[in-house]
């Protein structure tokens, strides 16, 4: 199958109230996956091939959860010290509240800052994942659109696939919900489908011909990639192959990140 870069975890969705966790900050949760080779953007939500990326991912040990938001509050305040040293602002919780729902309203920036600060505070080198890691990771080993089969619907009407795995526009009620309601892929992974689209480290742009071994993306660009559906997308949306992209200083309410962390 050939050589890997390097391994790396995928977190968790940025979300809210702390969960026990591996590193001192509780809402880190892990779940070990293994690498392999697998086509990107194997499929539409008709069936069809989208895409002719082929992939050799590395060892991926995941995480649970999306990054919540108390988890973000209590590092941004004042007296935590991650606002004065990042500069960014506090993240409007759009009404919602926290508790354990996704955080929102964080831009590119924001999320890249915060996954540089948390490097330096805990001494493992996090980041935003790749386009590559973040479908490698969310399709939890499967081909088909959803890791609970191909799309039955693609609006919001109710779906026998995407309701039990993920909150759209079909299901949310117009808001986000707490993660790790919902059942969660082969990989342990919880709302990588739903809930709030999640930052990509890559810039968008077309997918090269042929086979690549650990994509970073282009080097340049004007927008970055977001993954994975929302509480207000439409169910064709809600898919692994799907992509998305916007100005790395978007902020909205339904865009939210999940960090991975390299492996030595």
């Amino acid at each position: 199958m050939g050589g890997v870069r390097g391994a790396f975890w995928i977190d968790a969705q940025m979300v809210g109230d702390v969960l026990t966790g591996t590193d001192g900050y509780g809402f880190l949760k892990y779940s070990a996956t293994v690498g392999g080779e697998f086509t990107i953007s194997a499929r539409t939500d008709a069936g069809q091939a989208e895409g002719r990326l082929m992939v050799i991912a590395p060892s991926t040990p995941a995480v649970l959860f999306e990054v919540e938001a108390f988890a973000w509050r209590t590092l941004v305040r004042p007296r935590d010290t991650v606002a004065r040293a990042t500069g960014r602002k506090r993240p409007d919780d759009n009404g919602w509240g926290r508790g354990t729902r996704p955080v929102v309203n964080v831009s590119w920036e924001d999320a890249n800052a915060y996954t540089a600060w948390l490097s330096k505070q805990t001494g493992h080198r996090y980041r935003l994942p790749t386009e590559a890691e973040w479908e490698y990771a969310a399709r939890g080993g499967t081909l088909e659109a959803t890791y609970n089969d191909d799309l039955d619907v693609t609006d919001c009407s109710w779906s026998d696939v995407l309701n039990p795995i993920g909150w759209y526009c079909g299901n949310s009620d117009n808001t986000t919900h707490p993660v790790g309601e919902l059942r969660a892929n082969a990989y342990g992974l919880y709302d990588v489908l739903g809930n709030v689209w999640e930052w990509c480290h890559d810039w968008y742009a077309e997918y090269p011909a042929g086979s690549v071994e650990d994509p970073w993306g282009p080097s340049a660009g004007s927008d970055r990639v977001v993954r994975g559906g929302s509480w207000n997308s439409l169910a064709r949306s809600t898919r692994a192959a799907y992509r998305v992209r916007f100005s790395p200083d978007s902020r909205y309410a339904n865009i939210g990140f999940r960090p991975s962390r390299s492996l030595p």
